[in-house]
């Protein structure tokens, strides 16, 4: 530096020289004014990359089958679709979206899970328990709000008021095939004189949560337990109102993240 130049730093004040300093394009100033000491430092270049500084994010949200879909409309200019990607695996109910794997500050997973609603257990569809009359009249008391109908659940009730069956005992000889011996057995049937004791009504209920409910064919079917008449409750097309359910929600999450590939795992 040459001692015109120190001369002028000399002399002039250390505001003054700070704000012709400011004009200095590209440059960071640190001046220091120490005794009769004045020191002038002018770094050039650029600024330090503190998004590199930061510490790894690894974003993990877990919600519903939407979430990722949703995740994915949100922020869909922050994703770099060609690091990412989308797991699917319907036997477990989940898609699972990565974003942007090779950034360590914005890489996020996001899950969604589809999830058994507490509705699809209600009436105990398809379960080896089995209840007597005054147990269904009860129980379906306390579940009246789940019919399709309330049509649906005066009827049902009229019929298990009107439930009129007993057990009969039947002697029955067995022949052994082996050796021609015969021996007795006893057999148990429902005698209901000729009625039609397997009640079919519609209910509706959730299967999974956040989804809306459906309507379902619910019978039942008297067995002899414990020299009792009772019921077991089934549902059979449940199983495929399930699979077809499952199927439309997992299609339309996933027509919700275009261009990011998918694997099933």
């Amino acid at each position: 530096m040459s001692n015109e130049l120190d001369d002028k730093i000399n002399e002039a004040p250390g505001e003054a020289i700070g704000e012709k300093l400011k004009n200095v394009i590209g440059a960071i100033i640190e001046f220091e004014k120490s005794n009769n000491t004045k020191e002038l430092v002018i770094r050039t270049g650029n600024a330090p990359d503190l998004l590199k500084e930061q510490a790894p994010l690894n974003l993990e949200l877990k919600g519903s089958i939407y979430a990722p879909a949703e995740y994915a409309k949100h922020r869909a200019n922050t994703i770099d679709a060609s690091h990412s990607y989308v797991e699917v695996s319907e036997n477990q109910n989940f898609i699972r979206l990565v974003v942007n794997d090779r950034d360590p500050v914005n890489k996020a997973t996001v899950v969604g899970t589809l999830t058994e609603h507490a509705e699809a257990r209600l009436f105990g569809f398809n379960e080896d328990a089995s209840h007597t009359i005054q147990n269904l009249r009860d129980k379906f008391k306390k579940l009246r709000h789940y019919f399709a109908s309330q049509q649906e659940f005066i009827d049902l009730m009229a019929k298990l008021n009107s439930f009129n069956a007993k057990i009969e005992t039947i002697q029955k000889d067995v022949k052994n095939e082996q050796n021609g011996s015969t021996s007795t057995a006893l057999e148990k049937k429902i005698n209901s004189e000729g009625a039609d004791i397997t009640y079919s009504f519609k209910v509706k209920v959730r299967l999974f949560q956040d989804v809306e409910r459906k309507v379902l064919l619910v019978e039942l079917y008297p067995i002899v337990s414990a020299d009792q008449v009772k019921f077991q409750i089934a549902c059979v097309e449940v199983y495929e109102v399930i699979e077809n359910l499952k199927f439309e929600l997992f299609e339309k999450t996933l027509a919700d993240i275009p261009s990011i590939p998918v694997f099933n795992v």
